[in-house]
């Protein structure tokens, strides 16, 4: 039996979340939730400030990947970004990678096998993330 690879989307984070642009980018992000077990690289190099509204935004789009027993990993994030979703543990849920090629790779390497981590981990650290957001400035 021959296993196809599955294609790996990337999609850029935008700069700026205000709620049309929010909701232009989960629009963008269902056209690609369409297929079996989609697997999403977030671009992250444009965000320059990590908030409530961006934390907010990562773990809906692991949502909605997830119902279609998709994943989501997070790269290119600069430092200050990847401290704040360091400390709002959200390591736990993401993998995080230093370029968009490393999580293609990374894709490549483990089609199958780590997407069910993501499902345990969610469950504790979304709402312990959440709540660590709030302490962060809006």
């Amino acid at each position: 039996m021959i296993v196809g690879i599955r294609p790996v989307t990337v999609l850029q984070i935008p700069t700026h979340l205000a709620p049309q642009g929010k909701a232009q980018f989960m629009n963008e992000l269902m056209a690609h939730l369409n297929g079996r077990r989609p697997r999403i690289v977030l671009d992250c190099s444009k965000i320059r400030r990590m908030d409530k509204g961006m934390i907010d935004l990562l773990l809906t789009c692991l949502e909605e990947a997830m119902k279609c027993n998709g994943d989501v990993t997070l790269c290119e994030l600069r430092p200050v970004a990847e401290a704040v979703v360091r400390y709002a543990g959200l390591q736990r849920i993401f993998e995080i990678f230093p370029t968009i090629s490393a999580a293609e790779q990374y894709y490549q390497q483990h089609s199958a096998r780590n997407l069910d981590k993501h499902s345990r981990a969610v469950a504790s650290t979304a709402g312990l993330a959440m709540g660590q957001a709030e302490l962060l400035p809006a």
